[in-house]
């Protein structure tokens, strides 16, 4: 049964405006595939414009979404929401960028109490930024090569069967729809196609080259 936009907003704990955007900018569109509990079995669908309904109610127009749209949008938010779970409890205490920044702000204390010119404080400033930034990107690369190693490790789980299906029924669902995401992305690494991978590298050759210009700029 179609529901309205405010109430799967409502529903899922997410901000009315934060939904309507990603349905703007055509977020869902496109060819999707869902585990159906009562058969047991993926089906596969299409979303569409018409899957967004405008109807008046008592003069006000109201956005209705079709079943699907919503199965899909409750399942890509939950999706999104274990996997930020995952990272937040696989991830260390104190980040070494926020260790960065405490020492950098320490340094600046020094540096504005000594008796320096204001031209020798501001490069020294600039040089603190610079690596500052360098110690957020080179974090930033660690945790998405451990979220993509982990990933790997999921992958090859799921293909091979090493990862047992949970004997509550209320957990069949999330099992299956893990299975067939991770079987999709064993396919799709089968037939070539490594955007993860590519990306993470290209980041890690711009981190690179970037502290390879410091260095010398410094020499």
């Amino acid at each position: 049964m179609p529901k309205k936009i405010h109430d799967l907003a409502d529903e899922l704990g997410i901000k009315l405006d934060t939904l309507r955007k990603q349905i703007y900018k055509n977020t869902y569109l496109g060819k999707h595939s869902l585990y159906d509990t009562d058969t047991g079995e993926f089906y596969n669908f299409n979303i569409t414009d018409a899957d967004i309904e405008m109807k008046i109610e008592n003069g006000k127009r109201t956005k209705y979404l079709s079943d699907n749209l919503c199965k899909l949008i409750r399942l890509t938010y939950y999706l999104r929401e274990e996997t930020k779970r995952i990272v937040a409890e696989s991830a260390e205490d104190g980040q070494a960028y926020l260790r960065a920044e405490a020492i950098s702000a320490h340094i600046k204390e020094y540096v504005d109490s000594d008796k320096l010119t204001a031209n020798k404080k501001t490069r020294i400033a600039n040089e603190l930024n610079k690596l500052t930034e360098i110690v957020k990107t080179q974090e930033n690369l660690n945790e998405n090569f451990y979220e993509l190693l982990s990933k790997i490790e999921a992958v090859f789980d799921y293909k091979y069967g090493r990862v047992e299906p949970s004997v509550m029924p209320s957990l069949t669902f999330v099992y299956t729809t893990w299975k067939q995401i991770y079987v999709n992305k064993f396919n799709d690494w089968k037939n070539g196609d490594y955007q993860e991978f590519d990306k993470l590298i290209k980041d890690y050759e711009k981190l690179r080259s970037k502290y390879t210009a410091m260095n010398n700029e410094n020499n």
